[in-house]
């Protein structure tokens, strides 16, 4: 989580920068107003995909979780009739 807040920032900070530097002196309110849904549009995409793949990682874990529940399962009804 915290490397892509890290890779967020450093996205963000890098189109800043890379705006800034470009044709200052040309530079218009809808060069502004594109470059800031390019921006945008970037961001989301890369959110995006970083949600599908959290939600993937997740979905193994419950699988795992859910084996492990099942297995325990198993041994807890074997000890009960042991005993």
């Amino acid at each position: 989580m915290v490397r892509s807040t890290i890779l967020i920032l450093v996205i963000g900070v890098i189109s800043i920068f890379t705006f800034q530097f470009t044709a200052i002196g040309e530079t218009t309110s809808s060069d502004v107003s594109e470059k800031s849904h390019q921006t945008w549009e970037t961001f989301k995409a890369y959110v995006i995909d970083q949600k599908h793949e959290a939600v993937g990682h997740g979905k193994d874990l419950l699988k795992k979780a859910d084996a492990r529940i099942d297995e325990m399962k198993g041994k807890a009804a074997k000890a009960a009739m042991i005993m």
